[in-house]
Order: C-alpha cells, then sequence, then structure tokens
C-alpha cells in the first residue's frame, strides 16, 4: 500500500562507507541520473575523505562549489514549495509532505556535519541545519499522523455498510491495513481487516480442456497439475490475499481455461564427421643425444544427434459471473536436446593439446530422451510462462492492494 508511511522515501542518501574513488563514480552517476542532491552528498562525503593532495586536486577539479551552490538553490526553492502546499493539504497528503521536509532537514544535516568535519570543504556552500525547524517538523507530523488511523477508520465502517462486492471489501481491507500501520493495536483493526479480507477473496480454478492428441493424452492431468503448482508458488505470500485457487468442484468467480496443441517431437538421424591428424613428435634420442622423431596419425569420427519438441498451449480467463473474457494468449513452448561423442582410432599423440581439450565428452552416446519427456520439457517451459503472465496481468490485480 502506497499510503504507509514504510513506503515514503522521499531523499535518497549515500553510502556513506566508500572509498573517496567510489564516492567520486557514485556522484557522476548521480548526477547522470538526474539526482542531483544525491551526488552532492557523494562529492561531499568523497572530498571529506581524500587526503593526498593529489587526489583533492583531482576531487575539486569535478567538484566545484559553484555544483555545491546550484543545488543548494534547487533545494532551497524546493522546500519553500512544500511549505506554501501544507496548508492547503489534509490528512494523507499533509502527512506525506511533512514527512518529504523532515527528509529534506535530515539531508541538510548530513551535509552540514559532513562540511564541519573537514576544511577541504570550508568553500562549499550549504543551507544551514535547523534544529529548532525539525522539531516543529517532527511535532507536526505526529500530530497529523494521530488523526488517520481514526479517520481511516470511520472511513472503513462506514464503506461497511454499503459494501456489496468484492472490491468494496478489498478496499474496506485495505483501509484497516492503512489504520494499522500509523496505529498499532488500534481498537478491533485487524480483526475487522481479516473479515474484509475473507468477504474480498476471488477463488479461482483452473481447467485444462482436453489434450488433442490421443498419443499424449495423460499430459491433460500433468499440465493442471504443473499450472496449479506455479500459479499456487506465487499466491502463497502474504501480499497475495485477495486469491484463493480452488479446485473444478469449488464455486469460483474466474477460471482459467487451459488446451495444448501442436504437440511434435522429432528426432534426428546421427550424423557423423570424419577427420584425419597427423604430426610429428619425439619419440626419444639417438647416442649422440639426438631427438628422434617419427610421424604419427589418427582418425577421429565426431557424432551428434538432436532432439526437439514443442508445443502450443491457450490460456484465458473468464469471468463466471458474467461469461466475459477477461483475458487470452497463446503461448509457445520448446525443448531442444543433443548429444556429441566421438571415436578415436590410432595413435591419440597425433592430436596436439588444444585438439584432445576440444574432443567431446563421451565416447558413447547418451539415451536420447522419449517423446513424452521431452513434450514434458517443453510444456513445464510454457507454464511458467502461463503463470508469470497471468500473474503480472490478472492475478496480481486482482490480489493486492495498492490504495
Amino acid at each position: 500500500m502506497k499510503d504507509t508511511p514504510i513506503h515514503w522515501y522521499f531523499i535518497s542518501f549515500a553510502n556513506k562507507n566508500l572509498s573517496p574513488v567510489k564516492h567520486k563514480s557514485s556522484a557522476k552517476k548521480s548526477l547522470k541520473n538526474g539526482n542531483q542532491k544525491k551526488a552532492l552528498h557523494h562529492y561531499m562525503l568523497g572530498l571529506s575523505k581524500a587526503t593526498k593532495k593529489r587526489q583533492i586536486k583531482r576531487f575539486k577539479k569535478v567538484f566545484t562549489p559553484e555544483i555545491s551552490k546550484e543545488i543548494m538553490t534547487s533545494v532551497n526553492n524546493e522546500m519553500d514549495s512544500i511549505k506554501e502546499v501544507l496548508d492547503k493539504q489534509s490528512f494523507i497528503e499533509k502527512a506525506k509532505t511533512e514527512k518529504c521536509y523532515i527528509d529534506y532537514l535530515k539531508y541538510l544535516q548530513k551535509l552540514n556535519k559532513i562540511k564541519l568535519s573537514n576544511e577541504n570543504l570550508s568553500a562549499y556552500e550549504i543551507l544551514p541545519y535547523n534544529k529548532e525547524e525539525m522539531d516543529k517538523a517532527n511535532k507536526a507530523y505526529v500530530s497529523i499522523a494521530d488523526s488517520i488511523a481514526p479517520c481511516y477508520y470511520n472511513l472503513a465502517i462506514q464503506k461497511e455498510t454499503t459494501a456489496t462486492k468484492k472490491d468494496d471489501w478489498k478496499k474496506i481491507s485495505s483501509y484497516y491495513a492503512i489504520v494499522q500501520a500509523y496505529k498499532e493495536n488500534y481498537k478491533d483493526a485487524k480483526d475487522r481487516e481479516d473479515i474484509a479480507v475473507e468477504k474480498s477473496i476471488y477463488n479461482v480454478a483452473v481447467y485444462p480442456e482436453t489434450v488433442r492428441s490421443s498419443t499424449y493424452r495423460r499430459l491433460d492431468k500433468s499440465l493442471q497439475l504443473m499450472i496449479k503448482d506455479e500459479l499456487s508458488s506465487s499466491l502463497n505470500g502474504s501480499h497475495m490475499r485477495h486469491i484463493r485457487l480452488v479446485s473444478e468442484s469449488t464455486p469460483a468467480d474466474f477460471r482459467i481455461n487451459l488446451a495444448v496443441s501442436d504437440i511434435l517431437a522429432n528426432h534426428s538421424d546421427t550424423k557423423s564427421n570424419k577427420v584425419s591428424y597427423e604430426r610429428e613428435i619425439v619419440t626419444g634420442k639417438d647416442k649422440a643425444g639426438n631427438e628422434i622423431k617419427s610421424m604419427v596419425r589418427a582418425n577421429v569420427t565426431y557424432f551428434s544427434k538432436e532432439s526437439s519438441s514443442s508445443v502450443k498451449t491457450f490460456a484465458e480467463i473468464i469471468d463466471n459471473s458474467t461469461g466475459e473474457i477477461k483475458y487470452s494468449k497463446t503461448f509457445q513452448g520448446s525443448r531442444n536436446w543433443h548429444t556429441r561423442w566421438y571415436k578415436l582410432t590410432g595413435d591419440h599423440e597425433a592430436l596436439t593439446k588444444r585438439e584432445k581439450r576440444n574432443l567431446p565428452y563421451l565416447t558413447q552416446p547418451e539415451t536420447a530422451p522419449s517423446d513424452l519427456s521431452l513434450i514434458q520439457g517443453a510444456i513445464d517451459g510454457t507454464v511458467k510462462n502461463i503463470s508469470g503472465s497471468l500473474n503480472s496481468d490478472f492475478l496480481y490485480a486482482k490480489g493486492v492492494v495498492s490504495h
């Protein structure tokens, strides 16, 4: 949920544990990405850590007082803009703005602390940090935040009287969650949230159609189990509280229809390629100490074999209450397998070290996978794509709250 303080980050601070070189490169990267405030923080940390005159000189060449002045002018304008809108806002928006203003003050607090700790930074202009202003901003934020929990609690209670759809109960559950984000153990918000969640759950059932192949008919059941396993793994997280995967016999809000077609499995013939090798090698020395050389030869036959499979799987989601097709897509999957081996006749020394390293690992062919195994592999990859697509395009939207 976006309306909880845990997700409110308005200023990104630099990691203070980096080396001067890392700080300088991070500053350049931040400037490139348009984050001037973080770049200034990196520059100041880096320069404060620099000890050698040459290193300080190189730092100051890219980090000029003008950069600091320019960014501080921008920060001052942004803080003025924040204070301007505060009086026109209420509750959540006002709390966010106060939190944003506090982040700016924390930023100035860090910069001032760095500047005061190192004489290398004396020429750089930094807006002064005002502790009284920080205390005032924190007090204002706490005051606003204290009023948010009661506001959302009453809003949820009021909405419960008119809630008729699961979308209504989903929003009510989010209101109770926001209440607890601001004030733990607030009245009976947790119990009411659990009830609202239970009333907002969308039941989803998976219906694999008959696989269009008499040879591979048993893939129908395994496909069903695979898609359920994939979807279940993404639904187990607490962030997907509003979706429940149910069996075909349970009434469902949505059904996922699946159909596998165009099932193919191919095995190529064994291919071979014969290569001859010969070279002169040292076999010993004569009485005078001269090397004795002789020509050695070998023949290597390289073998290879390939197998592949491909399938098409059609997926669609239907709203059981209206019969409307909410989503449909065809997925293609494949699996490829290959093996290489060799047979050598003659002297093994006819091959150089590099040629020996390039030999296949096997001297006997591997057993090719069965048609069923190949097709199962192709479907497995397809199911993962289906699961990911349904999760991003449909289930996630139904399952999580973004209020």
